[in-house]
């Protein structure tokens, strides 16, 4: 503070300023209101004669509903040759406005004015039509959820008197440059004594409505041009350049309904349009085809828009994933199906490519990543919420990150970590002093505009980003999209041998919680992905056996689906009970469309089998010979054990034997009556306290959990007695996150540990022949039960947990552990199109912060000779440390949805103990066995096809096919495989017929420079090729009819 008080005193005049750029305005009359959704409410030649009259500063109440206003409004004739603006704001309303008819922009919490025109009419009359929607509200903080008062503040024509208006912008931001500079510089002082001159040019003798006012703010803004924004710039020589470029963050659900989503989208993108229109240097980012999608159908006006900004260079569609989906829990597939879906639909609406993946606001990145980024045909990755990290901060912004096969793609995040800036030099010097690598470029990317509910930038931002280009003493803001920025990043980086390189996942230390909340739908999700997988192949099959066409329209719907699901805030669990109720519809409709997709598939198939060949048609979805136990409908009676499962459903236990890959064979129905569960098998024995086969024996303890599991194969103990549980124990912690509930879990959980050993039943429910069974009740908490099936088979290594909750409780989180007499530093996790390492030990805080990891149909911890894997079919949420390994198996939490995974949970999870390492025991074919159900049918057919056929095979182990398709714009298969165990080699994959022709492709399922240098050798019906260790190939083969 200055003894004259300058700084003081311009503030009070920047503040007065802002106030006098309404030089007069003209209250709105009554509006007319009715209840939405009414059909062509906002055309100009609407009747609302019928509606009731409403003040035009009233107030109503409403909860998810939109309200209509209509209203008319006549420009004064004296101003005529004015800019006149239409001034709003309403309180709890997202309100899109229809100016004469046509979608002109939202009024919201940060936009309250609009541009009626920049040169008026007196006399001008305008028709408006505002489509308010009052939303369920913030629920992260409420169990109760009463209706908001909606209330319109300011309803207004305005006349903003364009010098004044200038003058304002000019000085506050050259006095908010000015506070963030060294009180004892040359710049601080030159724009000081500017502001202040300019201060002293206005003359406020008559008051602030009179010419005498408006006239001087004129001549105090020519002096401020000429002696502050003309005379002085920017160092030439040393001031970075900040790109930035306007964004609006839409949540596709989260607080709000997919429903009202859609509403967001079109108020959001319409004002974003405006703005364009009185602003053409400005230039909007956008990501997710979905949004688009539902633009197009909603509001295919503005669309049209959209479309022509794109091609002009305003607007960048950006991203390339269908939406911005979870990069944890979701499988490899449905990764390469959002960038497949997304860029196709880039390229089909717009003729665009985008080389920038788009991921602000994404809980974590795994190693996988970088490679499908890059087989997508993307070449930069931008993401923000890495920089949330809770205990370790990323060292560096700009870097390239490598995956788990050496793929690297270069990336960069914002240090300002935040998608919703507001573009002020405040915020700006921020952002540059952040920026850690200033010895390897001289710019950074600054992303600006109000989001998560949308709303982007203002035009006070675009104003002050105007005044920043070329401003003394500050970075000069470049307005740019984003692909502009990463092409002059890259080429400044190009061949320096310092910039960094990170390794492996991007694991975010913070939200480890999403592995875990809103259970249902992460196991909905993984069983939609794996049986729309599976539809596919069989699709393919009896295309190519028996003609039947391949339903491209039909699957495509039930992927979209998919991926909608798997947007960031949906199945990481973090949205409110309604966007649930809506996503488990979704989940029936994909899993109908898929079921009857594979029935239908593999009945056309079945009737084409040879007369006497089998009266049943077992396929099988992988790609190796499959000798397994699968549940069968029990009326297809096939020789097997009769049994009842925890949903009470009757299923028969059925032997598969080498059943071909990605093919069927077929079985004989026997009417002999079935085995029940209390036939005696010499080699499996059932007590109440243990279970024996040939390979283990089980015991229990008086609680029911595992005292003891002896491996017969190996002579030795699998459970640690020495340990602080038993096997199989459940433990359950308070889970009472510092912030986010339903996101986080902090680690400080551990304090708070209780063992649930209430036994209420421990009885035999399955005797064999083919499987035996234990059943456990248990009570815990406040009302909770768990009711669960430990099962050994006849013939398979594998101890089956088939578990029932009925979960009450509140802030907790419930565990399942197993002690093993394994030691080693690391255990190995199965990711997506791979598996990673962690620790097992919290040697550093990079260690101890991954206290909770996410992992997928797998993990295993293994020594020298002997190892266990631990198998998962829906849950992704794991700790290893030091020889316990433990599932996450539900989280309490109780915002922003109070009533979170409350009620029944059904789930299974498996042990395998194995001789050797994970390889040695083909964990990932037996991780694939437990997720990826056989699929049955009966035969009725008198065809000519054999009694057992494959679609294809892979001859090695460490070769997993992974998708088996037709191709989006053609006949041919589309193959996917990759190499699943860090090796390297040849591979061949044998068809059922003769190839034609093959060439690898990319994940777009196009040719490449790249993929034509990876060579393929077709030998009749034999593809040959190379894989490197984690690599992902996509082959494009046509067969021979």
């Amino acid at each position: 503070m200055s003894w004259r008080y300058t700084v003081e005193k311009i503030e009070k005049r920047v503040a007065e300023l802002k106030r006098a750029r309404v030089r007069a305005s003209v209250p709105l009359g009554d509006w007319r209101k009715a209840l939405g959704p009414i059909d062509g409410a906002s055309a100009s030649d609407f009747d609302d004669t019928g509606w009731d009259t409403f003040p035009a500063l009233g107030s109503y109440e409403a909860r998810e509903q939109t309200i209509w206003l209509r209203s008319a409004v006549t420009v004064p004739e004296a101003w005529t040759g004015q800019r006149v603006f239409l001034g709003l704001e309403l309180a709890e309303a997202e309100t899109l406005v229809w100016v004469d008819g046509v979608a002109t922009q939202a009024i919201d919490l940060f936009h309250h004015d609009l541009l009626l025109t920049d040169s008026a009419d007196g006399g001008r009359t305008y028709t408006l039509a505002l489509e308010c929607y009052t939303g369920l509200g913030d629920q992260r903080f409420a169990r109760v959820f009463t209706p908001k008062t909606v209330e319109i503040k300011i309803a207004e024509l305005q006349w903003i008197d364009t010098p004044t208006e200038a003058l304002y912008y000019d000085m506050s931001v050259a006095l908010e440059s000015a506070k963030t500079m060294d009180g004892n510089g040359r710049e601080y002082a030159v724009i000081l004594e500017a502001l202040d001159e300019a201060t002293n040019i206005l003359d406020f003798s008559r008051g602030v409505s009179d010419d005498v006012f408006y006239a001087s703010a004129a001549r105090a803004g020519e002096y401020l041009q000429a002696n502050l924004y003309q005379k002085y710039h920017a160092d030439p020589n040393f001031a970075p350049t900040i790109w930035a470029t306007g964004h609006a963050h839409i949540d596709t659900a989260w607080l709000w309904r997919l429903a009202h989503t859609r509403q967001k989208i079109g108020r959001t993108f319409t004002t974003a349009l405006t703005l364009m229109e009185q602003y053409p240097e400005y230039k909007f980012t956008c990501s997710q085809p979905q949004q688009y999608a539902y633009l197009k159908q909603d509001y295919p006006e503005v669309y049209a828009r959209i479309q022509a900004a794109i091609q002009r260079g305003q607007w960048e569609a950006v991203g390339g994933m269908w939406v911005e989906s979870d990069c944890n829990v979701v499988g490899g597939e449905s990764l390469v199906r959002q960038f497949l879906y997304g860029l196709r639909f880039f390229q089909q609406e717009f003729g665009t490519h985008t080389d920038v993946v788009w991921l602000p606001d994404v809980f974590g990145y795994a190693a996988a990543f970088p490679q499908i980024i890059k087989k997508a045909g993307m070449k930069y990755f931008m993401t923000i919420k890495i920089y949330w990290s809770q205990f370790n901060k990323p060292p560096y912004q700009t870097f390239e990150w490598e995956g788990i096969d050496g793929t690297s793609v270069l990336t960069h995040y914002s240090p300002l970590g935040d998608y919703n800036a507001v573009m002020t030099p405040a915020q700006l010097r921020q952002n540059w002093n952040a920026y850690q690598q200033k010895h390897l470029t001289d710019s950074d990317l600054y992303i600006y505009g109000y989001g998560d509910g949308g709303g982007g930038p203002t035009r006070a931002m675009l104003e002050t980003a105007a005044r920043l280009q070329d401003f003394p003493g500050m970075p000069k803001v470049k307005l740019s999209d984003s692909e502009a920025f990463f092409e002059d990043l890259a080429r400044q980086v190009e061949g320096k041998p310092n910039l960094p390189r990170w390794v492996g996942e991007l694991y975010l230390e913070y939200h480890r919680g999403t592995y875990t909340s809103q259970a249902r739908s992460k196991k909905l999700n993984r069983q939609s992905e794996l049986l729309l997988q599976t539809a596919e192949q069989i699709c393919c099959l009896a295309n190519l056996t028996t003609a039947r066409p391949y339903p491209r329209p039909t699957l495509a719907k039930a992927w979209e689906l998919t991926l909608l699901n798997q947007f960031h805030d949906i199945i990481p669990g973090s949205s409110i009970r309604e966007v649930y109720e809506d996503s488990e519809r979704d989940y029936q409709t994909i899993l109908g469309i898929a079921s009857d997709t594979v029935q239908g598939a593999l009945g056309a198939i079945a009737d084409q089998i040879a007369e006497g060949a089998g009266d049943v048609v077992v396929y099988n979805p992988l790609s190796w010979p499959r000798s397994d136990v699968a549940e069968a409908p029990r009326n297809l009676n096939l020789p097997g054990q009769h049994v009842v499962d925890l949903d009470g459903q009757e299923k028969t236990l059925v032997h598969l034997s080498d059943v071909p890959a990605l093919g069927y064979d077929t079985l004989r129905a026997e009417a002999l009556p079935l085995f029940d569960n209390t036939h005696d098998e010499p080699t499996l024995h059932v007590t109440e306290r243990t279970l024996e086969n040939q390979f283990f024996t089980l015991t229990l303890d008086e609680n029911g959990e595992i005292s003891s599991l002896w491996d017969k194969r190996t002579q030795r103990e699998v459970i640690d007695a020495g340990a602080y549980c038993k096997g199989n124990a459940f433990l359950t912690f308070e889970d009472k996150p510092l912030n986010y509930d339903a996101w986080d879990i902090d680690i400080f959980y551990l304090d708070k540990m209780t063992p649930a050993q209430s036994l209420t039943r421990l009885e035999v429910a399955e005797h064999g022949p083919i499987r035996a069974s234990i059943e456990i009740t248990r009570t815990f908490g406040r009302g909770s039960s768990l009711h669960q099936r430990i099962s050994l088979y006849r013939d398979i290594a594998r101890i089956d947990f088939d578990t029932e909750v009925d979960w009450r409780e509140r802030h907790t989180l419930l565990k399942v552990a197993f002690p093993v007499t394994v030691r080693s530093p690391r255990a190995t996790y199965d990711i997506q199109f791979g598996n990673v390492e962690r620790p097992t030990h919290w040697n550093t805080s990079w260690d101890w912060a991954r206290f909770e990891v996410c992992a997928h149909k797998w993990a295993d911890l293994s020594e020298g000779d002997y190892g266990v894997s631990l198998l998962s079919e829906s849950k992704y949420g794991w700790d290893i440390k030091d020889n316990v390994m433990r599932l996450t198996l539900l989280k309490g939490a109780t915002s922003p949805d109070p009533e979170a995974d409350l009620g029944r949970q059904r789930f299974t999870y498996a042990l395998l103990p194995h001789a050797g390492d994970w390889r040695a025991a083909k964990t990932v074919q037996r991780a694939y066995e437990f997720n990826v159900p056989a699929q049955f049918a009966a035969v009725h057919g008198h065809g000519d096809l054999p009694a057992s056929m494959s679609l294809v095979s892979v001859d090695k182990p460490n070769v997993i096919v992974e998708t088996v398709k037709k191709a989006e714009d053609d006949e041919s298969v589309i193959v996917r495989l990759y190499e699943a165990y860090g090796q390297r080699g040849p591979a061949a994959l044998t068809f059922g017929q003769n190839i034609e022709s093959a060439a690898e492709v990319n994940l777009l399922e196009v040719e490449t420079e790249e993929s034509r240098a990876r060579h393929v050798t077709v030998d009749g019906a034999r593809l040959a090729f190379d894989v490197k260790p984690y690599e992902i190939r996509t082959l494009r083969v046509r067969l021979k009819a």
